[in-house]
């Protein structure tokens, strides 16, 4: 057989070597040799010798078997989805080409669809498993996050080093369940501005649609423009059809609004809630155990200075966190539907150098309670599933905090029973009107 030029890196040096590059047995590839012509080649005149081939004339002979029964036009060139593709070759009942073209597009899908990235400039780069460029996409940020940002934050949600939510910026992953990875990014810039713009692109780098977070609202008597950032996002079914919706959290930057939104897999905005502080943790869990799962958003509320979470049925997000003053609420937006908006108490450590606290991330223990960390104090709350707080619990890192503060004489209190009894009962509920600190939902919602 004639062999077209060829690079000698493109060349597969013994049976092992092409089995593994058409993903079969060494026993498959000789009977592919004998009854349907697998380019392989040996020294001449040496019909034991040692054999080799190459990866381009393997792919264009695979191309070649890949034929529909009527033999109109080759699979390869068609527009079938891979999964109607198989059905079509199963069709072509045991014949050797069909199990060659299920070989081959099984290793085509792996070698196209995105696995990795690398970042180079204000260019992303979206790589295969092997490392090999699939396609880019210039953002036109001369100050686009460096790589290693955007790999300490790809795919999955991550703790960081200092205990706080790190959402994924970055997710390659059949989001519509078409057999196809999508890739959305999150664009994030070193001075933080021009940030808040989620992409979402096919896996061979069509750009599906573009998201921009916020808008122009004004609380009080200030405006705050469309200037926004994304702190990252997830993925959960928030509807119950089956498939994802496109959670994400937007900061404003540099104040105090933040957006709760909901996006559809076509880059439409589903449900948003706004809170008047930023968001630091948002999870999903079935708490009162009716078969659905609650969202729920832990975070801080700028108006009264401490950690708050608000907890929502499946499937509804929408208005504002009850506030009371007037800066803090904007009347373009109406009452939040959360079931329950809490807040947690200040305690006396926090309050001697910071004017704000935050609860920094919602974990789930195994009895289903809530464990929330306090951002300053670093003490803990511990609520039921009922969000009945159980227990306020102190760290090492309170403890010294404390000894520090009494040593310089800015605090007297004592850390015993009775302190930590007192944190636990000032914890309050909006009950749709006002607040009060026995367990109540909002009863607007109810």
């Amino acid at each position: 057989m004639a062999r077209p030029e060829a690079k000698y890196e493109d060349k597969l040096a013994s049976w092992k070597e092409i089995a593994a590059y058409l993903g079969c047995d060494e026993r498959t590839c000789l009977r592919w040799e004998k009854k349907l012509g697998l380019p392989v080649h040996r020294m001449e005149g040496a019909s034991k010798s040692r054999v080799f081939a190459f990866r381009g004339e393997l792919d264009r002979w695979m191309r070649e078997k890949i034929t529909l029964a009527d033999g109109r036009s080759r699979l390869s060139q068609s527009k079938l989805l891979p999964s109607k593709a198989l059905r079509v070759l199963l069709m072509i009942a045991g014949s050797a080409a069909a199990v060659i073209a299920v070989v081959w597009l099984l290793k085509s899908a792996v070698d196209s669809a995105p696995a990795d990235f690398r970042i180079e400039n204000s260019t992303i780069f979206i790589l295969n498993k092997k490392g090999r460029t699939l396609w880019s996409y210039n953002t036109g940020l001369y100050n686009l996050r460096e790589d290693g940002f955007y790999r300490e934050r790809f795919q999955i949600k991550v703790r960081s080093r200092t205990e706080e939510a790190w959402f994924p910026l970055l997710v390659m992953k059949d989001i519509d369940k078409d057999g196809r990875a999508e890739v959305l990014l999150a664009l994030k810039t070193q001075d933080e501005f021009n940030e808040g713009r989620l992409l979402c692109f096919k896996d061979r780098g069509k750009l599906l649609w573009e998201f921009s977070a916020g808008r122009e609202l004004q609380f009080g008597g200030a405006v705050y423009a469309r200037d926004y950032r994304i702190q990252g996002f997830d993925l959960h079914d928030f509807d119950g059809d089956g498939l994802p919706e496109i959670f994400f959290i937007a900061y404003h930057k540099p104040d105090f609004p933040c957006q709760l939104g909901v996006l559809n897999l076509a880059g439409e905005l589903a449900g948003e809630y706004w809170n008047s502080g930023y968001i630091s943790d948002i999870v999903f869990a079935d708490i009162d155990e009716d078969g659905r799962e609650e969202i729920l958003a832990a975070g801080i509320d700028n108006e009264y200075g401490k950690g708050c979470l608000a907890v929502f049925a499946p499937g509804r997000i929408s208005g504002s966190s009850p506030q009371i003053l007037p800066d803090f609420t904007c009347k373009n937006l109406a009452p939040g539907s959360e079931r329950y908006y809490i807040l947690f108490p200040r305690t006396d450590v926090d309050l001697v150098d910071y004017p704000v606290e935050s609860i920094m991330t919602i974990d789930l223990l195994r009895n289903r309670h809530l464990y929330l960390p306090a951002l300053v104090s670093r003490i803990f709350f511990e609520l039921t599933p009922g969000l009945d707080v159980v227990y306020v619990h102190s760290s090492h890192r309170f403890q010294r905090q404390h000894a520090a503060a009494v040593r310089a004489g800015q605090i007297r209190s004592r850390l015993d029973a009775a302190y930590f009894e007192k944190l636990r009962h000032g914890v309050l509920y909006w009950n749709g009107t006002g607040w009060v600190s026995t367990r109540t939902p909002n009863l607007r919602n109810y």
